[in-house]
């Protein structure tokens, strides 16, 4: 994949984000590369509030609406 693909595909900001940061660290492993990945999933899943959730973090919106969800169904 070139990087003039990636500018074709429609992406969120967490792509965006993700995509830059490799592009400046290609010298990375592969191992060091799915871990700097996974840090930056965690940072922006569970510790980075936005905007779409009323400053929540991901991670809270999706298990407060799994709770609402399991209280309807009890």
């Amino acid at each position: 994949m070139t990087a003039d693909s990636w500018k074709l595909c429609p992406s969120s900001g967490l792509v965006d984000n993700c995509q830059a940061i490799v592009e400046k660290r290609r010298d990375l492993s592969v191992r060091a590369a799915r871990s700097g990945i996974a840090q930056y999933l965690q940072f922006y899943n569970a510790e980075r509030p936005h905007q779409a959730h009323g400053q929540a973090t991901p991670d809270e919106a999706y298990f407060a609406a799994l709770s609402f969800a399991q209280m309807q169904a009890a």
